[in-house]
């Protein structure tokens, strides 16, 4: 039997040209035409994101969720949400509450501001929670110099949160800063019990402001005698702002403010400044 010859396999023209090399006018008409689609696109792709990232925030589990992380990857500990205000009606922001979970008495504020992608920016008051009890003990030994019978809270103003300070923010550190402009204002309310009567005179809170001056103190100052210790057993941390019955004949108090450069006190309807 012959072998059968094969054809030799031969690649036919089916009629395929090269393609042409767009031109330089071409190629600047593409590079619009993309141009003009993504400045048409991008503001709604923008939109559509923030839309995206604020209707997630309505879930209260998720909102919870990522205060925790944002307060875990700040402060290295592990914390709980314990209340959620939502949005506040004075102000723009979310407000929340919150406090580590190896710590059941301190309640940390939480503000969330919306950024232009429609995400939360928190800002929270976890630094200075931390350096009140800090502060108090450094401010004891100078309201010791001259009275023994009181008792004194140190507050900084609950609406004005800064993220400015470092978590490992100290109160010496405070000193190069500028109170109400770097960190929140503070306010050292000393009560004083009536056994203090003969020791509370206006020399005598004169030279205590000077002091707390000369040891960097910035803030408000506002001590006050209780006429009856009735009230003062009643006064505490927690009702600092609330009326306690005390009638203010039956009380005498200072405001007294302390800048770097002057003293400045209100007493009886009187005010001036002390240098």
């Amino acid at each position: 039997m012959e072998p059968i010859e094969e054809e030799p396999f031969v690649i036919k023209d089916v009629g395929i040209k090269p393609k042409k090399k767009l031109g330089i006018k071409q190629k600047i008409g593409i590079a619009c035409a993309v141009l003009v689609a993504a400045i048409i696109l991008y503001p709604i792709m923008s939109i559509m994101m923030r839309i995206y990232n604020r209707s997630r925030y309505k879930d209260d589990l998720f909102l919870q969720k990522d205060v925790a992380k944002y307060l875990e990857d700040r402060y290295d500990e592990e914390f709980i949400v314990v209340f959620n205000r939502g949005m506040s009606g004075a102000y723009n922001y979310v407000q929340l509450f919150a406090r580590p979970i190896t710590n059941k008495t301190q309640k940390i504020q939480i503000q969330g501001y919306y950024n232009k992608k429609g995400k939360l920016d928190y800002y929270d008051d976890y630094v200075m929670i931390k350096l009140k009890d800090e502060y108090e003990a450094y401010l004891e030994p100078m309201i010791d110099e001259y009275f023994d019978d009181y008792k004194f809270y140190l507050e900084f103003h609950s609406e004005w949160i800064t993220n400015n300070l470092p978590p490992d923010t100290k109160v010496e550190d405070l000193w190069e800063l500028n109170a109400n402009q770097d960190y929140p204002l503070p306010t050292l309310f000393l009560y004083l019990k009536n056994s203090e009567i003969n020791n509370y005179d206006e020399a005598t809170v004169k030279k205590l402001a000077e002091d707390l001056k000369t040891g960097n103190y910035r803030g408000c100052f506002e001590p006050l005698m209780f006429g009856d210790d009735e009230f003062f057993d009643k006064r505490n941390r927690q009702n600092i702002h609330k009326d306690i019955g005390a009638r203010s004949e039956d009380t005498d108090n200072y405001v007294i403010f302390i800048y770097d450069n002057k003293i400045e006190c209100r007493h009886d309807r009187r005010e001036f400044i002390w240098y």
